[in-house]
């Protein structure tokens, strides 16, 4: 469905005075994904021109959190990397950790008016322990026993005990092998993963 300009100034007007698009497309019979696109067109249009174009029950617009991110990167960028060059990726770790040590760590920073070091003292006695034991991500699948005694599992086929046949059976897949468990997740068996970028 198309609008013509005078619908779209009509759209506008009222989605600035804080009508919603769902009661526009009602007033102005239109579908709401209409109403919608009308809407993103004029924001992606003039978000960089005109601050205000968002109706005054938003609230201000405020981009605190990405300038700072911008800042930060703006100051890696010209303190670590302007005219400096780097072999290899190992070579680029070891001057960047380098300058955290020496550089990042002791300047003074602006909103806190102390180092990042004197934060981390501080902060020190209040941090938790990480614990013993690893945490485990492995991603657990589940997969039937075929008729001929195969998983399948990104492509491939991999062999499990001939006594489960048709059962359902979790599949632990760790990096380099998949671990296949029984119905009282006891583990039957460990078969070597194979192309494991290939997942489906």
């Amino acid at each position: 469905m198309t609008i013509d300009s005078l619908q779209k100034n009509d759209v506008i007007s009222r989605w600035k005075n804080g009508q919603s698009i769902r009661a526009i497309a009602k007033d102005l019979q239109l579908g709401r994904h209409v109403v919608a696109g009308v809407v993103r067109q004029h924001l992606s249009q003039t978000q960089s021109t005109d601050p205000v174009s968002r109706p005054a029950c938003f609230g201000e617009v405020r981009f605190t959190r990405k300038s700072k991110l911008d800042s930060f990167i703006d100051y890696v960028e010209k303190s670590l990397l302007t005219g400096r060059s780097f072999r290899n990726l190992d070579h680029l770790n070891e001057v960047a950790r380098w300058w955290l040590s020496e550089v990042n760590d002791r300047r003074i920073h602006g909103t806190t008016k102390r180092t990042p070091l004197e934060l981390h003292e501080e902060e020190k006695p209040r941090l938790l322990e990480l614990p013993t034991i690893r945490f485990d991500t492995a991603q657990v699948i589940y997969r039937i026993v075929d008729s001929e005694g195969f998983i399948n599992y990104a492509n491939n086929r991999y062999s499990a005990p001939w006594r489960l046949l048709g059962q359902m059976l979790p599949v632990r897949i760790l990096e380099d092998q998949l671990q296949i468990y029984n119905t009282h997740i006891e583990l039957v068996a460990t078969p070597t993963a194979i192309n494991r970028w290939n997942e489906s």
